[in-house]
């Protein structure tokens, strides 16, 4: 089992992540057209900077990366964004407020406690609900997905869901939200392996599976004896799973 790399183990002062994909050309031709060619063979890579660290945190970030064994060890990165809705764990009055609803504008709530929109002329029915509004919920898999496509059906969940978020399945592979139609999601990359019926998609804590991109990456510079300066991890998908 890969080791976990959460934001809240050390401060991360910035990172950096792309997956795009690589392209070749051979120049300009004489009319000035230039011709570009696409590989897609994308994978994630990028970069992880942490702040100072000092005392308990020097030491057992110096634990963690000794534990790697330069790059042929392997971690579970906990994406630090800031933009993933955090649903979970909060009533739907205050999940709805956080996507920015104005609650009392709404029907309800319910004898559930569940918020509904109102009817177009701006009634609601007589118990005081309205048009169905679902609680938060991480997606689930309906129907079996092959491995190479790039759009899923995520249902009530895709409303939930903005352009650019990140989104991961159980086991460390990530994609990138790109479009939202109605509730099909179009992201990159394409999924690396098939998911089967009942999976459920990480939206609030997504993560990546990685590597370093070299056995020195990462390695801290102690200062004094007591603390170390600003490290930066480079690093690289592991795709061999």
């Amino acid at each position: 089992m890969a080791v976990e790399f959460k934001c809240e183990d050390w401060s991360v002062q910035s990172y950096s992540l792309t997956c795009a994909p690589k392209t070749y050309t051979a120049g300009r031709g004489f009319g000035g057209h230039k011709q570009v060619v696409r590989i897609k063979n994308n994978y994630w890579r990028g970069s992880i900077t942490l702040n100072p660290l000092f005392g308990q945190n020097m030491i057992s970030y110096r634990g963690f990366i000794g534990s790697l064994e330069g790059s042929g060890g392997e971690f579970d990165w906990c994406i630090c964004d800031p933009f993933a809705l955090k649903g979970e764990g909060k009533t739907q009055e205050e999940w709805l407020k956080l996507l920015g609803y104005d609650v009392s504008s709404l029907c309800g709530p319910d004898s559930n406690g569940l918020y509904g929109e109102p009817f177009a002329d701006g009634t609601c029915f007589v118990d005081g609900t309205g048009f169905y509004i679902p609680p938060f919920s991480k997606p689930r898999i309906n129907t079996p997905v092959s491995a190479g496509v790039s759009e899923i059906d995520f249902g009530d969940a895709a409303g939930f869901l903005k352009c650019g978020n990140y989104f991961s399945t159980s086991d460390g592979y990530l994609h990138k939200i790109t479009k939202i139609n109605t509730s099909v999601v179009s992201f990159t990359p394409a999924l690396r392996r098939s998911l089967s019926v009942g999976e459920v998609i990480e939206t609030q804590n997504p993560k990546l599976r990685v590597r370093l991109s070299s056995d020195e990456s990462g390695t801290p510079d102690i200062e004094y004896a007591r603390y170390t300066g600003p490290i930066t991890l480079n690093i690289e998908e592991v795709m061999n799973r």
